[in-house]
C-alpha cells in the first residue's frame, strides 16, 4: 500500500492550487476514481477525483519503496474534467 508524504513545500503547493489537504487526503485514500502513471524511475502522477467531484492532477517523487512525497498539484481544466467524466462513465465523444 502506498504512503503519501507531505512536507512544507507540499503544503505550499496545495495552497497555490487552492486545494484543501483534507480533500486531497480523501481522494488519495477513498474509493474515488483515479488514474495512476509512473513517471520515470522515481516519479508518480495520479489523477484523482475528490469527494466534491473535482479532478486533481498530483505529482509525487518516491522517497523509499511505496512512500511518495507530494511535489505538485493542480485542478484539471474543464475540458480535461469532461473527458475524465466520460471515460469513467464509459462514454466517448
Amino acid at each position: 500500500m502506498d504512503q503519501y508524504l507531505f512536507d512544507e513545500e507540499s503544503f505550499d503547493a496545495l495552497d497555490r492550487a487552492g486545494v484543501a489537504w483534507r480533500d486531497l487526503h480523501s481522494a488519495l485514500h477513498g474509493e474515488h476514481p483515479r488514474i495512476r502513471r509512473p513517471v520515470g524511475s522515481e516519479g508518480l502522477l495520479l489523477v484523482v477525483r475528490t469527494g466534491g467531484g473535482s479532478w486533481l492532477v498530483v505529482g509525487f517523487v518516491e522517497q523509499r519503496d511505496g512512500a511518495w512525497l507530494l511535489t505538485d498539484v493542480r485542478h484539471v481544466s474543464e475540458d480535461e474534467a469532461a473527458a475524465l467524466d466520460r471515460m469513467f462513465r464509459g462514454g466517448s465523444r
